[in-house]
């Protein structure tokens, strides 16, 4: 089950790379980035792994 990285804990916004757009840290990944290169925060809704943590599960299913 995938969700997206905009709403992950694991997303870190303090990590960042630049080149041809940007790519954030991430918490939950091997590498230590989310999953591909960006142009806009925006598209953070659109990315996501299986990665996303417990705590953002918790609280998604306590709005159903």
């Amino acid at each position: 089950m995938s969700y997206c990285c905009n709403e992950c804990g694991n997303l870190d916004k303090t990590k960042k790379k630049v080149h041809n757009g940007y790519i954030y840290g991430c918490k939950g990944h091997k590498d230590g980035y989310i999953c591909g290169w960006i142009s806009k925060d925006t598209e953070l809704k659109t990315m996501g792994c299986s990665d996303f943590t417990k705590e953002q599960q918790t609280e998604q299913i306590k709005m159903f």
